[in-house]
């Protein structure tokens, strides 16, 4: 098994997606939250008219942003789409009658002989002989590969006050500010 560091940051997406959704859950809580205070009557008219008119300014703004936090899920929700992974266009389905070099239509003697033809060839072949020998494989050894979906640049101790700061910032702050806006 071979493990690897994803250098060129291809995979850095799927790692920074859950971090935006946490964000996103916050501010979209809070912002959905009704916190008004109730305050005392007013007695003085002009006093009145002001705050009517701040209520709708803060009204209009309210409504901008819970409008501005549909699009941003939208936007995620469609990117996260077009990221998850679809299927491999390299992959073919089994086909034994290109396999063998047949036609469908040829007949079972034909399929035999073809069989038989290829059979000798794979085992006569030495690579082929010697790759079964040492990986049970004809094909050769076969290796996974798995990888971090993190730069290297993340696992640098240069980094680590930057790394724990952004955690503690996005776990804890913004954590408290979804628990007060409650």
């Amino acid at each position: 098994m071979y493990l690897e560091y994803d250098m060129n940051g291809e995979m850095a997406f799927y790692f920074m997606v859950p971090f935006v959704v946490f964000i996103l859950m916050i501010i979209t809580c809070c912002s959905w939250s009704e916190n008004e205070e109730i305050s005392s009557v007013l007695t003085d008219h002009n006093q009145y008219r002001s705050s009517q008119v701040n209520k709708s300014k803060q009204k209009r703004h309210r409504t901008l942003v819970r409008i501005g936090l549909i699009v941003v899920w939208i936007v995620l929700f469609i990117v996260v789409y077009y990221m998850s992974p679809t299927i491999d266009d390299n992959l073919q389905e089994f086909d034994p009658f290109l396999i063998l070099d047949v036609d469908e239509d040829t007949s079972n003697n034909d399929i035999r002989h073809a069989y038989h033809a290829l059979t000798y060839k794979i085992l006569t072949d030495e690579t082929t002989k010697e790759n079964w020998r040492m990986y049970g494989n004809p094909d050769g050894q076969k290796e996974l590969h798995l990888g971090y979906a993190l730069s290297s640049w993340f696992f640098d101790t240069k980094n680590s006050m930057f790394i724990l700061c952004a955690y503690t910032s996005i776990f804890i702050v913004f954590a408290l500010k979804c628990c007060l806006c409650y």
